[in-house]
């Protein structure tokens, strides 16, 4: 992402992490100027972002104003997430399934269900959360 937000020179609305200000009376044709590129570049950088990431993200992050706070959202919710996420599907395939009498292909079916069933919650909060 980073890469590609350069290549667009959009990278310095992450790192910068400035507001586009609402203008104000008495202003110079630069600082107009000015303003409308950092507006443009800002919008920009969201639309690339938003554009980026899958559907069920797009969800959580369409309220988010600033391009840095949408930009560390995946990093944050998965780096974090990943480890519980599995810690609680083996609980739940330890409940459900004697693991000793189980194949491997009916784990890797047990946790592909299971994971079905996580993004279709998170798809439907998705959808209330829009509404």
């Amino acid at each position: 992402m980073k890469a590609y937000l350069e290549i667009l020179d959009l990278w310095e609305v992450i790192e910068k992490d400035y507001d586009v200000f609402t203008l104000t009376d008495n202003l110079m044709v630069a600082q107009i100027k000015i303003h409308k590129e950092r507006k443009i570049k800002k919008t920009k950088t969201n639309s690339c972002l938003f554009v980026s990431v899958c559907q069920n993200i797009i969800s959580r992050i369409m309220t988010l104003k600033s391009a840095k706070t949408i930009c560390d959202y995946p990093k944050e919710e998965y780096v974090v997430d990943e480890r519980e996420r599995y810690e609680i599907s083996i609980a739940t395939l330890k409940s459900t399934k004697d693991l000793s009498k189980i194949t491997l292909t009916k784990v890797l079916h047990a946790l592909q269900a299971l994971e079905q069933k996580r993004l279709i919650q998170e798809v439907v909060e998705g959808v209330y959360l829009a509404k």
